[in-house]
């Protein structure tokens, strides 16, 4: 075996090496942003019952949740523009028009599902009802 012979193979298995560990370390960091949307998609889910009109306690948990969407999903175009329209409708609507802050939360969750590919079949209800047992 030559000396070329020898560095390309010593060329090849370095080179495979690094490739490996890029590939693993890019899939990693998908991986965690994919866990990191879906466990705030669950919170979010989770804490719907406060956006009951029935409901007068704290909303703290459910609005720590919503305020960390343009950080989790800030790779997400539709998510983001979901996320500012209904900031612009929380900030500027009425508070007697709960229709529009309605469809603006039903239009971000929807998105925030579609980008982790969740329930993508769901009708807008699915969105909206809240499980309640008293």
């Amino acid at each position: 075996m030559s000396t070329q012979q020898i560095a390309l193979n010593i060329f090849s298995i370095i080179l495979s090496g690094v490739l490996a560990t890029l590939i693993n370390l890019w899939y990693q960091k998908r991986q965690q942003i994919l866990k990191a949307k879906i466990g705030l998609i669950e919170i979010i889910f989770g804490y719907r019952y406060q956006l009951g009109n029935w409901y007068n306690g704290p909303k703290e948990e459910l609005m720590r949740a919503l305020n960390k969407i343009p950080i989790v999903f800030a790779n997400s175009k539709d998510v983001i523009n979901a996320y500012n329209e209904l900031y612009q409708v929380a900030c500027t609507s009425p508070m007697n028009n709960e229709n529009l802050k309605d469809n603006a939360l039903i239009k971000l969750l929807k998105e925030m599902c579609r980008n982790v590919k969740i329930g993508t079949k769901w009708d807008d209800s699915y969105y909206k009802n809240i499980l309640t047992l008293r």
